[in-house]
């Protein structure tokens, strides 16, 4: 379970608190989540001093490995826990993203999405934040570009459901 999404079973706080002295791992990241409850998430492991988790929850083939975590092998449960506190989660949703920019041959888009991939590789937050803010920069001039040329097309819908999905503010400034 999710601890926060609400569009799957989760616990509310009440349930969380008589319960915390019980949790070993906290899913800090699920791929079919949005970015808040991920976050939340987060703020809770860190609270409760747990490793973190985190899964593709795919529901089809394509979205096999979009998040999984890399660790080393273990031998029991408590050596498992001990891994993964040192593991690493890979969120492979950056090289998705690369690939869906580069289909509308939007060159700077595709080398935002590139730099955020590059940086998500190198497991550099502080770089990937500065990546990201400037691929959501393009995404928005992109937006708003495809919407002003094609607004009645049906493509405009699929691309803006696809950018809506990666991150909401994106399409509040149209």
């Amino acid at each position: 379970e999710h601890p926060y999404d609400n569009g799957r079973r989760n616990l509310r706080e009440e349930a969380i608190e008589r319960i915390a002295s019980q949790v070993d791992i906290v899913e800090v990241f699920n791929g079919r989540s949005e970015p808040e409850p991920n976050r939340r998430a987060e703020e809770l492991r860190a609270t409760l001093g747990v490793p973190g988790g985190a899964g593709s929850d795919a529901h089809s083939l394509a979205e096999i490995g979009r998040v999984y975590v890399e660790m080393e092998a273990f031998s029991d449960a408590d050596d498992f826990l001990e891994k993964l506190r040192i593991g690493r989660i890979v969120i492979t949703s950056a090289h998705w993203l690369k690939g869906a920019v580069g289909n509308f041959h939007a060159g700077a888009s595709m080398r935002a999405a590139m730099g955020l991939e590059a940086a998500c590789d190198a497991a550099d937050p502080a770089r990937a934040r500065v990546a990201l803010a400037a691929l959501e920069t393009e995404m928005h001039r992109l937006l708003r570009e495809l919407a002003h040329e094609v607004l009645s097309r049906p493509i405009v819908v699929s691309v803006v459901s696809m950018f809506r999905w990666f991150s909401p503010p994106l399409l509040e400034s149209r």
